[in-house]
């Protein structure tokens, strides 16, 4: 009915391999208490990107087929490899996003045997990377790359005759999805390319009520406590709990930052949706009620997995 595999609160990591530093002109500063995240920063160009994940920079690996990267973000236990490429334009173009859309095209046709549209970036990205322009596309790889990536996502940004690769590389339908969204949500909204502004002090996890301040999503103790209570109560008649199952899941793939509160718009529509699929009286309130708790984009994927998680117990 639901399929999150819960994420144990204490997990065992390896110890995080010693990697050879990346080239001089680039920098990762920990901005949290044992460096779950981390400030990646690019000096020539004034470019920033906040990181969650225990982030480790490094040198980009060079190879057959492989398209030219200046420096690489790698993460402690998370199979996902970022690499960033800086270029200058080579010559007028009609518009700062033609070029964006065109380098993207030309990038992602060689790797992948999909036909790739790249999308434009909405002026509030454009706004909040300090960019021209910007474009993204997502595709398969022809075949996985030496770390084992299947899959690629492509960001291209132009700011005064300049243009920025990143790429995200990982496994595609092989990982965990939860710990996907919540990555993908925070990465894409802490891109910045400013001389003036690309230092800063970077927070990606926000004080929550349901989740501790890290990637992967884990539960506080108390909340993955409460889930056999919650489970006990999920009296649902029959075809809600697959009802429910879809939105709990759209809210933690949801693409808010962690950090920002729920704009009242999303809050009236969650609000609403939830009361339009579960209409048992009793189990309609406690959703309501443990709804109302969710403060941030981090507490929404929280509210999420925990009941999503009671939702799997109930169901089995």
């Amino acid at each position: 009915m639901f399929f999150v595999i819960p994420i144990p609160r204490i997990r065992i990591r390896q110890a995080a391999p010693v990697l050879a530093p990346p080239p001089a002109q680039f920098a990762l500063h920990p901005t949290t208490q044992g460096g779950e995240t981390g400030l990646f920063m690019d000096h020539r160009i004034g470019f920033s990107h906040a990181l969650p994940g225990w982030p480790q920079a490094t040198q980009a690996p060079q190879g057959p087929g492989e398209p030219p990267a200046d420096a690489m973000v790698q993460f402690w236990d998370f199979p996902m490899w970022i690499r960033y490429h800086a270029v200058q334009m080579s010559g007028p173009a009609p518009s700062a996003m033609h070029v964006a859309m065109d380098y993207a095209t030309r990038y992602a046709t060689p790797r992948t045997r999909e036909a790739v549209q790249p999308k434009e970036a909405p002026a509030d990205k454009l706004a909040t990377w300090f960019v021209d322009a910007a474009c993204t596309a997502s595709y398969k790889l022809v075949l996985p790359d030496p770390m084992g990536a299947t899959d690629e996502d492509l960001t291209v940004l132009v700011r005064h005759g300049s243009i920025l690769v990143l790429t995200r590389r990982h496994s595609g339908g092989a990982e965990d999805w939860v710990r996907h969204a919540a990555f993908r949500a925070a990465v894409d909204a802490t891109l910045i390319w400013d001389q003036h502004r690309y230092r800063y002090d970077a927070k990606v996890w926000p004080p929550s009520a349901f989740l501790e301040p890290m990637l992967p999503p884990v539960l506080l103790p108390g909340r993955q406590q409460a889930i056999p209570g919650i489970a006990a109560a999920m009296h649902l008649q029959p075809g809600e709990g697959q009802e429910l199952a879809k939105v709990l899941e759209a809210m933690m793939r949801n693409d808010l930052p962690p950090w920002l509160p729920i704009p009242p718009a999303d809050r009236d529509y969650w609000t609403r949706t939830l009361a339009t699929v579960v209409k048992t009286p009793d189990v309609a309130d406690m959703l309501h009620r443990g709804f109302a708790e969710v403060l941030t984009g981090h507490d929404l994927r929280g509210f999420g997995l925990m009941t999503g998680t009671a939702l799997s117990q109930m169901a089995g």
